[in-house]
C-alpha cells in the first residue's frame, strides 16, 4: 500500500518533504505537551526546535541538479582496457 509521500515525492519532492515535516510536528506537539508543568514551556520548545538558524529537529532538503552526461558508447571493461593508468588501478584489486 502506497502512502501519499510515495506518490508525491516524484512529482513534488520539496512539497512531500514539507508535508512529512508538518505531520511530524503535528505528532510531536500532540505527544509531548509541557504546559502542565510550566506555562509557556511548549512555546519555548517549539521556538527552539523550529529556529531556522538552529536546525535542531531537521534540516532543509539538499537538492542537487546533476548534468546529463553524454555516453561514450563503451562498456566499463573497454574503458579500463583503453587507459593504462586505469587498468593498473583495477588490476591492483583481486
Amino acid at each position: 500500500m502506497k502512502n501519499n509521500y510515495e506518490e508525491l515525492l516524484p512529482v513534488d519532492p520539496i512539497g512531500a518533504i514539507n508535508k512529512m515535516k508538518e505531520n511530524y510536528w503535528r505528532y510531536f506537539n500532540t505527544m509531548y505537551r509541557f504546559n502542565s508543568y510550566e506555562p509557556g514551556l511548549d512555546d519555548k520548545r517549539r521556538k527552539a526546535l523550529e529556529d531556522p538558524n538552529g536546525k535542531v529537529a531537521c534540516r532543509d532538503p539538499y537538492v542537487e541538479m546533476l548534468p546529463e552526461y553524454q555516453s561514450m558508447g563503451k562498456k566499463l571493461p573497454e574503458c579500463i582496457a583503453s587507459d593504462p593508468e586505469l587498468k593498473a588501478v583495477f588490476e591492483a584489486f583481486p
